[in-house]
């Protein structure tokens, strides 16, 4: 049992000055390279500020790539550009004066420089920013000033606007997917480089890594950056099961996501997509360990070492990858579906990996969310295509929402608004095609319908995948009724089985049918009624998921 009078741990929060992992001076290097926030200090006498936003630059040298400091540094520049542009009134020289109104300006500011002709505004040397530059540089200073705000520099009550450019994905031109034929091209010139490095005709580096480097972002749908981060630590084994696992960190919001690269539950062909995921990182981490044996650096963990010709052993960079994919491409002639040479980047690899994954799990988006580690579904969509054929064919619609009573509208704003005929229009209001779940455009010809007779889709737990699901605010009851038959049914079975199955239904109804079905309010009481007095097909406690 222990002692127990001997006196428990206390623990405590140490403040962020009370930490002594602090910039040696305003110059200091990092991996060679060389920082100096003293011109930051002198640059309208910020001393202050500049220190503090050197102090978060050196305590994220461990976890911030090359590529990604200089973008901190071209971001920093810029927020003492527009500290400069204020009012001598409003003029910030010290950390705590800066609240959430200047970053609001700030965003402002960031806006008025939109790049829209670059190529002229370039020549003309105006500086203007493109939409993809504008986000990064609000999202570094807000991260920074994150970080102080956790470990307590600055006010814990400032809050930083939730969204710094939410429509730049769309003002820009979006990242097409590769065509399935087009991603047969790049495996199929990915396979002879594979042989001829075998065979020890390919040697240089460089060169060796182009193919690695394309098979994981077309089977991890990792960007570049986080790829070109990996170690010799990035795989290993499961701590509760024991599978093979790869961990990325994502620079921007410094999170971690984790891929299980042997297992996949229940689908061959996603097992197939990772199965080979292992021997590609083994043997990476096989063909630079020499280089790792001469290095004392913190670069002797990654798994991309190259010997440059002064005789220098050093990370890869994004400059040198994508100069040689572009030798690559060349050297194997790579066409796209029009006939023409391919544009091949790691760029769109990622929403390549979407629509293939799509494919592969039935066009199921909350499994797409979480492979893509995206917080929010709509940024899941953001990344796919709906001119694909693949995608229109194999896409599950979550359902349709409709705010309006069914009396308040007709059949053929109905038919309009659903893209549905006005005979299934008309079924709709008068309720013929009524379903435990909801509504259903044609429950006699569902996707998900297991039998070819007659008889109406009895496949509810699919509904939230079907694209003919409609709910009304007059299914709240019935849908609410279900949420709570399925939280209920949570504690009878295994964690995993919960979260693989039904989780996903939850988070649907909550985050996405909730909200738009009425008042939130008055849908609230009618959630709390459904608990009390149930649909009557979902009052049965006894009744089995299907």
């Amino acid at each position: 049992m222990g002692d127990i009078t001997k006196k428990s741990k206390v623990y405590e929060v140490l403040n962020f000055k009370d930490v002594e992992d602090l910039p040696p001076g305003w110059q200091f290097e990092i991996n060679g390279k060389a920082w100096n926030f003293e011109e930051l200090a002198n640059w309208g006498g910020r001393e202050n500020l500049a220190y503090w936003f050197s102090v978060v630059f050196w305590r994220s040298r461990s976890v911030m790539a090359n590529e990604t400091r200089v973008g901190y540094w071209y971001a920093y520049n810029k927020f003492w550009e527009f500290l400069d542009s204020l009012d001598e009134q409003k003029q910030i020289t010290n950390i705590e004066e800066i609240n959430k109104n200047e970053f609001v300006i700030f965003k402002l500011w960031l806006g008025q420089k939109v790049r829209t002709n670059k190529r002229n505004e370039k020549l003309a040397k105006i500086d203007k920013l493109t939409y993809g530059t504008r986000r990064k540089v609000f999202g570094y200073i807000k991260e920074t000033i994150k970080k102080l705000i956790s470990d307590g520099v600055t006010k814990k009550d400032l809050k930083l606007p939730n969204n710094s450019f939410s429509n730049s994905n769309n003002e820009s031109e979006k990242t097409l997917p590769y065509s399935q034929s087009e991603r047969m091209r790049i495996v199929a010139a990915c396979n002879k480089e594979f042989d001829l490095i075998k065979a020890g005709v390919v040697k240089k580096h460089r060169q060796i890594y182009v193919p690695y480097i394309l098979t994981l972002a077309l089977r991890t749908g990792f960007n570049l950056q986080p790829l070109l981060d990996l170690t010799i630590e990035s795989m290993k084994s499961g701590v509760l099961d024991g599978r093979l696992e790869i961990s990325i960190k994502k620079n921007r919001g410094y999170s971690t996501q984790k891929i299980s690269i042997d297992d996949v539950d229940g689908n061959d062909e996603i097992k197939y997509v990772s199965k080979r995921i292992g021997p590609l990182m083994r043997d990476l981490i096989k063909m630079s360990k020499d280089f790792r044996s001469q290095l004392i650096k913190e670069t002797d963990r990654s798994l991309w070492l190259v010997l440059t010709n002064t005789g220098e052993i050093r990370k890869l960079n994004q400059e040198e990858i994508w100069v040689n994919i572009q030798r690559f491409k060349e050297k194997y002639e790579i066409m796209d579906d029009a006939g023409k040479p391919l544009q091949l980047n790691i760029r769109r690899m990622r929403p390549t990996f979407a629509h293939a994954m799509l494919r592969i799990n039935g066009g199921d988006l909350r499994d797409l969310q979480k492979r893509l580690n995206h917080k929010d579904i709509n940024t899941t969509l953001g990344y796919l295509d709906g001119n694909q054929e693949e995608f229109k064919s194999s896409f599950k619609f979550r359902g349709i929402v409709m705010q309006h009573a069914l009396s308040g509208g007709s059949k053929e704003s109905l038919s309009l608004e659903l893209n549905c005929s006005l005979e299934d229009a008309e079924k709709l209001i008068s309720g013929n095609n009524s379903m435990i779940t909801g509504n259903c455009l044609n429950p006699l010809n569902s996707p998900f319908k297991k039998s070819r007779d007659n008889s109406p889709c009895t496949q509810f737990m699919s509904c939230f995948k079907c694209h003919n699901q409609v709910v009304m605010k007059e299914d709240a009851h019935k849908i609410f009724s279900f949420y709570w038959f399925l939280l209920e049914k949570k504690n009878h079975m295994p964690k995993r089985a919960w979260e693989n199955g039904y989780e996903w239904i939850i988070q649907t109804i909550d985050l996405e049918i909730l909200p738009k079905l009425g008042i939130l309010k008055e849908i609230e009481e009618i959630k709390s009624k459904a608990k009390l007095n149930p649909f009557p097909a979902w009052s049965n406690k006894k009744m089995e998921l299907q």
